[in-house]
């Protein structure tokens, strides 16, 4: 049995991942989802490099959430010779379980629905600056951009349904860190969002942050509704410049992204009270809630309309940097 014992831990020792498989290295990283999915899309390697797993958490276009783990390596039962392919099965919170297969030549990745030859799949081709190209006749889905690395990011949306060989498409992946890109991230997590953390600080400079729904305009002012003695609309009144983080606080542990904002706050009257309270009272309809009007918001009424009016929006790119971006 010690026989036996060091014998198996000789060959765990020396047991290395295949080329092929590591040659899928160049997926890892975190990617943005962007089109009719909104999400990210995260590559990283199990502990000894033998398993590549993908973690997906997709919002689609009809509202329906789809959050999974996909596993990609050569199957290997105990004590059997790998296969000849890369398989991977994705598990889904629908309860779905797909396979797939991967199949990397140069620079042309190759993900097949089921088995190999299928008439669904995903190819594209790695350029040399990280971004790739939907091949022509690919039919899991159109492509999308996602940081820092390549590959379809509609594919992942896909993975509940596999498509026929119908509607295929062509598309180009782009990195993310662009301008474009960034400015990107921040109106969708704007617009796709419903509180911002707000933060003031009062006349000696004591902070306090609250969390407040709002309503944007564009994406250089923002709306809330707030009672003039909340601690918050003192310290507006007495400084008026405040900052704004606004995320979506379900995303998975290492996968969040925020919009982080330097603003001035006011309360407001007038004929920016008419323009603005029109703005809110939309957006609450829109959700669901009750309608405002300006007598909603005038004395002697509890609450009062407030606007944050964007000086500077900015995004965490690569190695969670902050960067400026224009939105």
């Amino acid at each position: 049995m010690a026989e036996e014992n060091n014998e198996a831990r000789r060959y765990q020792q020396s047991a290395e991942p295949a080329s092929d498989l590591r040659a899928l290295d160049r997926l890892v990283g975190e990617w943005r989802v962007s089109g009719d999915a909104q999400g990210r899309v995260t590559y990283e390697w199990m502990k000894g490099s033998f398993f590549l797993i993908q973690r997906v958490d997709l919002l689609q276009e009809d509202g329906q959430m789809i959050t999974g783990l996909e596993i990609i390596s050569y199957e290997k039962p105990f004590g059997a010779e790998p296969s000849e392919q890369i398989k991977s099965r994705f598990y889904s919170n629908a309860g779905d379980t797909i396979d797939y297969v991967y199949e990397l030549e140069g620079d042309t990745l190759t993900i097949w629905a089921g088995e190999r030859g299928s008439p669904a799949f995903y190819r594209g081709t790695f350029g040399k600056d990280g971004s790739t190209r939907t091949a022509p006749g690919s039919t899991l889905g159109k492509a999308a951009t996602r940081p820092p690395l390549p590959e379809s990011a509609k594919r992942c949306q896909d993975r509940r349904r596999p498509l026929s060989g119908r509607g295929r498409r062509r598309g180009k992946m782009k990195k993310m860190g662009s301008q474009k890109d960034l400015g990107a991230i921040a109106r969708s997590i704007i617009d796709s969002n419903f509180y911002m953390t707000l933060g003031t600080a009062d006349g000696d400079g004591r902070p306090w942050v609250s969390p407040v729904y709002y309503a944007p305009e564009g994406y250089a002012e923002f709306y809330w509704v707030s009672s003039p003695e909340a601690i918050h609309s003192h310290n507006i009144a007495a400084r008026q410049q405040v900052s704004i983080v606004i995320f979506d606080s379900t995303a998975p542990i290492g996968s969040g992204q925020g919009v982080y904002v330097r603003a001035v706050a006011q309360e407001l009257t007038g004929a920016d009270l008419e323009r603005g309270i029109d703005i809110f009272s939309g957006r609450s309809v829109s959700h669901g809630a009750d309608e405002w009007s300006p007598e909603d918001v005038r004395p002697p009424a509890r609450h009062r309309l407030y606007r944050a009016t964007a000086s500077e929006h900015s995004v965490l790119g690569p190695q969670d940097q902050r960067i400026t971006v224009n939105v």
